[in-house]
């Protein structure tokens, strides 16, 4: 639950991560992957991908990825046209290179990493 300048919780306001993500999967640093949610069908929508391993930082209160040497970070839109609006860990499957270049590959979301009314992060693995 994000809070309005005013004090007032509101679930419609979206977070800056989710505006710049948004913004990131708008402008051409976004790629094609194909997910297909859980007991749903294939669908072509817009990812931002992170292939680089985390590194967290000793302090952060935030969840962490745990992403392995065959695994990616991604961010994607929670929109009923623009991406998905739901998640099952472990069900849900996403397919594209591993590396860029490579073939792509099926992967597993193993974790929720975040989410709002905006876009999900998420770890996904072979």
């Amino acid at each position: 639950m994000l809070r309005h300048a005013s004090g007032k919780e509101s679930k419609n306001l979206m977070s800056i991560e989710t505006m710049l993500a948004a913004s990131i999967m708008e402008s051409g640093f976004s790629e094609w992957i194909d997910i297909t949610p859980h007991g749903g069908t294939k669908i072509r929508i817009k990812a931002v991908v992170d292939r680089s391993k985390p590194n967290p930082h000793p302090t952060s209160t935030r969840k962490q990825a745990s992403i392995g040497i065959n695994g990616v970070k991604l961010t994607i839109y929670n929109h009923t046209t623009k991406g998905v609006t739901s998640i099952k860990e472990n069900f849900t499957l996403v397919t594209l290179p591993l590396r860029v270049g490579d073939t792509p590959a099926q992967m597993s979301v193993k974790k929720i990493l975040d989410h709002d009314s905006g876009v999900w992060v998420l770890e996904a693995e072979k």
